[in-house]
């Protein structure tokens, strides 16, 4: 079958200096033909802590609330609360594959529902000026509250280009 889907994000980090503690902002928009809410806006925002931080290894976790709206026949607003872990891994100079899970709790209106987005990228560099980088990754995204014919877990796997800015 073929998937007819986009997705886009931005996050922003606010580091503190010599702290572990920062903020973060981010942006997520998602396409996907086959869903019942075909267009998805999320936006969240809130403290984060480095719980690892090596020469060629990161862990972060993120938490604080979102906002999630579903586009489709009848509009769909969800306050929630974002949990998030990041690892990162730096093997080579060029390469580094990245391990994410972000956990989402409806708070309103449907508390008790939620969504769990699981994903593992592969990075390779290909241009230094401008960064220019070849990313494989697979995501699943999965929801408790869909309905058939929809299917709660949604596994993609995708190739794209990226750049660092």
């Amino acid at each position: 079958m073929t998937a007819n889907n986009a997705q886009a994000d931005l996050r922003r980090d606010w580091l503190l200096p010599n702290f572990r503690w920062f903020a973060f902002g981010a942006l997520r928009y998602q396409f996907d033909a086959f869903q019942s809410w075909k267009h998805r806006v999320i936006v969240s925002a809130g403290p984060g802590y480095n719980l690892l931080d090596r020469e060629k290894q990161t862990l972060d976790v993120r938490f604080g609330p979102a906002y999630t709206r579903d586009f489709s026949g009848d509009s769909n607003n969800k306050i929630e609360i974002l949990t998030a872990l990041d690892y990162t891994w730096q093997p080579r100079n060029r390469i580094k594959i990245t391990l994410s899970n972000q956990f989402y709790a409806e708070t309103w209106p449907d508390a008790g529902q939620f969504r769990n987005l699981t994903s593992a990228e592969w990075t390779t560099t290909i241009l230094k000026e401008p960064e220019l980088n070849l990313i494989l990754g697979v995501n699943n995204e999965y929801e408790s509250d869909l309905e058939p014919p929809s299917k709660k877990n949604n596994l993609k796997y995708y190739s794209t280009l990226g750049r660092d800015f």
